[in-house]
């Protein structure tokens, strides 16, 4: 799951206690909408969540 930690509509803790275990990635200086559409946030994240699948994903 990725979140953005300025996200005040959908925080990391509203994902606490989910049925469904799930590993976290947390991009700084992004809101919920900051994710899909700062194009300087957008960089960062995409190396992460690759990175995440590289080492996951075989």
């Amino acid at each position: 799951m990725v979140t953005g930690a300025e996200d005040v509509d959908w925080p990391r803790s509203a994902y606490d206690g989910m049925r469904l275990p799930a590993e976290h990635v947390e991009v700084r200086d992004a809101s919920h909408w900051g994710l899909v559409l700062n194009r300087w946030v957008l960089p960062g994240m995409v190396a992460r969540v690759t990175d995440w699948l590289g080492a996951h994903v075989t």
